[in-house]
């Protein structure tokens, strides 16, 4: 099932920017991930639930893998 997500989420464009938040996450550039988080809540408020379901789905299962490798 989370490969069935997975699959529609790279369809997103929202799949870029979700990774490219996580990149600033992990090399901690506050204020480009600040400026970042900004235009993506505005972002966010513009497209479907189910888009919306998708990020959070992909944000949940990706976040263990990557937590793993940096350890």
């Amino acid at each position: 099932m989370l490969h069935f997500f997975e699959k529609k989420f790279l369809v997103k464009s929202s799949y870029y920017k979700f990774m490219k938040l996580l990149h600033l996450i992990f090399i901690k550039d506050f204020k480009k991930m600040l400026k970042f988080v900004k235009t993506s809540l505005s972002l966010i408020f513009r497209i479907k639930k189910s888009s919306f379901l998708y990020f959070f789905l992909s944000f949940f299962y990706l976040l263990p893998r990557l937590t793993i490798h940096n350890q």
